[in-house]
């Protein structure tokens, strides 16, 4: 019941009594005994809040009605908040039973009821719990009165009370607000119910064998490894299993393989609890083949979980010289449009199996006979194409299923192989024209095989694409070939193919997904400009993708479309600066369509000039370009700013193409520190193992003789922005690949450029120290160059010993270990104060970081140190977290960095290196801090960067200092899953688990999950008050630490049982307030009371 006749009490009204008199009489029908208002002084907290001007979230609940009140901040210029609600909660402090809520909107004269939401939803929770709608209205009229809205329920119980708006209403000129004057919840406290525990149910063991994988791919289609590396899971609902033993088998058909005969590979019983990255050791393979494969796997307890689901997997050219026909291109001077291609085939038999084995430079798109192939663009993926040239395999069985006359068609664009974007990658060596070599291996039912090849025999012409680039693609359908793909097509007027010259590369199958479009949006507005003749459509927020456009008009008709971005002019970067895209009609009457296929940029808004009939919103599409990556972390949590962030990071890798670049609505550049930024929280965002070892292969290709590495890879960039911490990742990377997915294989493949690295650092070295090259790009206040990049060196001497140990390299071990040892010496003799725990700089002063222009120069921090060295966050977390610290001055050294955090008013100060190093170490050793520090809403901070700037992506704004940069600010991902959801690796691949979850502010529910290369990781928590309950599962073949808040050991129980009582759970100790406890594999239901 909505009982929106409540108003306000008026002198000399004597309808207010009979109204008042009405509502007693409906209240009294709800409740025979109503509650009072239960919410008056409790504390708020707002999605995003105007902190000025007489607005506050705290008079929410202060007990004023009529004023001005409380307003939303965030995305104003747009009345749809879908993707992130405007949203109050108020605290009602404990569980209590709600009867009513009163919304009172703001009342102040002509304003009155204006800032209502039209869309908006009430929801309740209990501490512990989600949230549960309890109330949802849509098109709500505006109570243009200012009167109060009266919402009533039945069994509504909560301590948490939300009002969360999804559509706004115009409050200002061209603004868009959620503003209430006052929230009223009427009820009565109750005693505080127990968490609900949900034990685990005994059933009928379930075993099974999934999630098969070669080479890190389910069913791939061209390897070109001789040995693929084959993983699987092991899935069983009972507790404690673990692989004892496994045997696989490959067969050369399905048939065989089902008949249990692998002609192709019968490991046998191989003893070995080993399930991930299992190299085929079976008869050498041959390209251009299919295999099927299955695998058997014997548990600790003697249980046979019998033989897999079969799985394939296909291989591509597994040598150079397996590769046929020839490069051929244009004979002309195409001016960047694109090259159309084509050759006409007969298909004389049944096709039993076709693969189409295709390397189009720089971007390419594949149709047989009008359909295209796959789904992918912007592809094949960019490389140094000096050094490594990367093809797509596809099986085209089913386009050429049907006997007949086929048309093979291939579009070719300039890409990052013709000219590049900014950075001065449009004069790297490899540059040249768009060209292609293309393979079609045919099998016919009847025994027989035929092959395809480019050659000279295939044509070309131009066509409707006349300009391609980046960040651009003009099309004028005047020039377009109807049916030009497809079969019967006269090409007379074609120019045939001219054989070119190669890339120097070796060809190699594309190892990351492919991109393709993930998702379609229209515009929210549209305004139109008179003098200029411009219609501006706003699609409400930043995307990375193309823009479609269809309309109609006459023949020659031009029209000027143009992608916007919200970021500053800076995004217009080297050699092109203009991203106005030409469209040009043929005038058929019908709608024609701009439909281009070959860029990608960051569009807020799109500008259309020259049409000569009104588009409406729905012509325009922005179509969402992105990885095909796999999502394989989930969180939630009962903080819906924490939730916001987690959405932010993941959106803004998603929107990245190729490889992980700096940024995916400026530079689309893979500037390699991002490795350590962003690694951590892409691992648990999605599956993105592939991609980042092939961006480990280009910097291995890209590595100069003297052992360096480019800071821009691939495209090898070598600039002064060059450092240890930029070059150094193709230490860091393999490295952190092993930990996080545990495939020892390719950083022992990794080792030998891992050791030139760390030996040109100490070729580079002065007095012991690194002193060149970048610091801590872009930080709050500057640390001294020799403090941030010789741990960098000390960290990668220490992976090389490691490594050379774990390759029985005893002679690098010594080496290594020893110039590890010499490197922390000097370290510390030059910079840390024994007495003061303090890393500085003799003689260095307070510097701000590049660029601080928000806050004029001043670094924001009190002085609290004594002594001739400054001390710094960063100066501090590097050698703290990398191991430099003499273990018996570690507390001095944290003592030290918290009252540097504390004297930045618990704002971050560090930059790129030190960034990610600090949240990891505040989650292990200051959480609540961390938590202070990853929340906090002003300058400089996440929220700051995002929601407080409008912004729905990370992006390059160059406002000043940090968290400016998307890999930066991204950091907070990995965070989020570690800290709150407290999943961490604790050995290689996760066959350890640390779970961990921080427990910190105010949050009192989290549901996280992972999937680990073992099979997937949950971490659930719920707290209300002294209770705990952590629903946790463990994958088979894995073990894990679990820490559960507890007051000592006797408080614990694991679903209603003494934890002891289970040989799978083992009591370690007490450690800082929690029971740590070791848990084989399965699910877990643990209780707690804490103090």
């Amino acid at each position: 019941m909505n009982l929106k006749e409540y108003k306000m009490p008026q002198k000399g009204n004597s309808k207010f009594f009979v109204t008042l008199a009405v509502i007693f009489s409906c209240i009294s029908a709800i409740r025979a005994e109503p509650g009072k208002n239960i919410s008056d002084g409790k504390s708020c907290k707002a999605f995003s809040s105007i902190e000025s001007n007489g607005w506050s979230v705290n008079k929410l609940t202060d007990g004023e009605k009529g004023g001005k009140g409380w307003s939303s901040k965030a995305f104003a210029m747009y009345p749809d908040h879908f993707l992130y609600p405007e949203y109050v909660v108020v605290d009602l402090g404990t569980s209590c039973d709600i009867d009513k809520i009163l919304l009172f909107p703001r009342g102040d004269g002509e304003m009155a009821g204006k800032g209502f939401p039209e869309n908006f939803s009430i929801q309740v929770c209990l501490q512990g719990e989600p949230w549960k709608v309890i109330v949802q209205k849509r098109d709500y009229p505006i109570p243009l009165d200012g009167n109060a809205q009266i919402f009533a329920m039945k069994n509504a119980k909560g301590r948490f009370v939300k009002i969360e708006a999804t559509r706004l209403r115009l409050a200002d000129v061209r603004r868009y607000y959620f503003q209430l004057s006052e929230i009223e919840v009427f009820g009565n406290k109750v005693k505080n119910i127990p968490l609900e525990v949900v034990v685990n149910s005994e059933k009928e063991a379930v075993n099974f064998i999934n999630n098969l994988r070669c080479e890190n791919e389910e069913n791939p289609i061209g390897i070109d490894v001789k040995n693929p590396r084959l993983s699987w899971w092991i899935e069983s609902s009972e507790r404690g299993i673990t692989q004892s033993a496994y045997q696989i088998l490959v067969a050369s058909s399905e048939e065989l393989l089902k008949k249990g005969d692998g002609d192709v590979w019968n490991s046998g019983k191989v003893e070995s609890d080993n399930s991930i990255a299992v190299q085929y050791d079976g008869k050498p393979l041959q390209s251009g083949m299919q295999y099927w494969w299955k695998v058997k796997v014997i548990t600790n307890n003697g249980k046979d979980f019998g033989w897999s689901k079969l799985d394939s997997f296909a291989t591509g050219k597994l040598n150079q010289s397996d590769w046929q026909g020839k490069w051929i291109g244009a004979n002309a001077d195409t001016k960047h449009g694109a090259v159309y291609m084509r050759k006409e085939i007969e298909i004389k038999k049944q096709v039993k199996r076709a693969m189409a084995y295709f390397c189009g430079l720089g971007f390419s798109e594949l149709s047989i006979d009008g359909q295209k192939v796959g789904s992918y663009l912007v592809t094949p993926g960019f490389t140094s194409y000096n050094k490594r040239t990367q093809y797509m395999a596809y099986d085209v069985s089913k386009e050429l299923s049907k006997q007949g006359r086929k048309a093979l068609a291939i579009t070719l664009v300039d890409g990052w192989y013709g000219q590049g974007y900014g950075h001065n990658f449009e004069k790297n060596i490899y540059v040249d024209k768009p060209k292609l070599l293309f393979n079609l291996h045919i099998e016919y039912k009847d025994g027989t095989e035929s092959t395809i090849l480019s050659n000279e025999s295939w044509k070309w012409s131009l066509g409707e694409i006349t300009y391609s680039h980046i960040i651009r693609e003009d099309i004028d359908l005047r020039k377009s070939h109807p049916g030009w793909d497809k079969a019967g097509y006269n090409d007379n007027d074609w120019e045939l193919a001219k054989v070119v010259k190669g890339t120097e590369g070796i060809l190699v199958r594309q190892k990351e997904p492919p991109c393709k479009i993930i998702e379609e949006i229209h515009p929210v507005s549209m305004t139109y400009d008179v003098a200029k003749n411009v219609y501006m459509f706003d699609f409400g927020r930043e995307v990375a993708g193309t823009v479609y456009f269809r309309t109609k008009g006459k023949t020659g008709t031009a029209i000027t479309i143009t992608p916007v971005s919200s970021a500053p002019a800076t995004v217009l970067i080297g050699s092109v600066s203009n991203s106005s895209c030409k469209f040009v009609l043929a005038g058929s009457g019908d709608d024609e369509v701009y439909e281009p296929r070959f860029y990608n940029i960051a569009i807020n808004k799109v500008e259309i000039a020259g049409v000569t009939q009104v588009p409406k919103l729905e012509d325009v599409t922005a179509r969402i370009i992105s990885n095909g990556w796999d999502r394989v972390g989930s969180f939630t949590c009962s903080d819906g700013l924490i939730n916001s962030l987690e959405d932010i990071v993941r959106r803004t890798s998603a929107y990245y193409t190729t490889f992980l670049p700096n940024d995916p609505t400026r530079e689309w550049k893979a500037w390699t520190q991002d490795i350590v930024t962003m690694f951590v929280p892409n691992t648990y965002l999605f599956d993105a193992q592939r991609m980042y070892e092939r961006w480990q292969l280009d910097m291995v290709n890209d590595q100069r003789e003297d052992g360096n590495v480019p800071d821009v890879c691939p495209g090898a960039y070598f600039d002064d922005y060059n450092s240890p911490w930029w070059g150094g990742c193709v230490v860091w990377l393999p490295w952190n690949l092993y930990q996080y997915y545990g495939d020892e294989s390719f950083l022992k493949e990794s080792y030998p450029a891992m050791k030139r690295y760390v030996d040109y650092l100490s070729s580079m070295s002065k007095d012991g120290l690194q002193d060149w090259g970048l610091s801590d790009w872009c930080p709050i206040e500057e640390t001294p160059r020799r403090i941030i990049n010789t741990p960098a060196w000390y960290y990668y001497a220490t992976i090389v010993s490691k490594t050379a140990e774990m390759m029985g390299k005893t002679e690098d071990v010594k080496k290594y270990s020893e110039l590890a040892q010499r490197i922390k010496t000097t370290f510390n003799k030059n910079f840390l104060d024994t007495t003061t725990g303090i890393y500085g700089e003799l003689g260095w002063k307070v510097t701000p970081g590049y660029p601080l222009s928000v806050l004029n120069g001043i670094v924001p921090h009190k002085i609290w140190w004594s002594g001739n060295r400054v001390c710094t966050q960063a100066g501090q977390i590097l050698p703290l977290a990398l191991g430099l610290v003499p273990e018996k001055l570690v507390p001095l050294v944290e003592k030290a960095l918290l009252s540097e955090i504390e004297a930045h008013g618990t704002h971050l100060s560090t930059g790129f290196c030190s960034t990610t190093y600090l949240l990891k170490f505040l989650a292990d050793f200051a959480p609540e801090i961390g938590w202070e520090m990853t929340t906090i809403q002003d300058y400089p901070s996440w929220y700051s960067n995002t929601i407080g700037s409008d912004n729905s992506l990370m992006k390059e704004m160059w406002h000043g200092g940090q968290v400016f940069m998307p890999s930066l600010a991204g950091n907070i991902g990995g965070w989020i899953y570690q800290s709150l959801g407290g999943i961490s690796p604790d050995a290689p691949g996760f066959k350890k688990i640390l779970i961990k979850p921080n427990m910190v502010g105010d949050l009192h529910w989290v549901n996280s999950s992972y999937n680990s290369v073992y099979g997937t990781i949950v971490s659930n928590w719920q707290k209300r008050g002294n209770q705990v309950i952590m629903n946790i599962s463990i994958p088979c073949n894995t073990t894990a630490t679990v820490y559960v808040p507890a007051e000592n050991m006797g408080s614990v129980k694991e679903s209603n049982h003494s934890p002891a009582q289970d040989q799978n759970i083992s009591f370690l100790r007490i450690e800082k307030g929690s029971a740590v406890y070791h848990i084989g594999s399965g699910n877990y239901n643990f209780i707690s009371t804490t103090k």
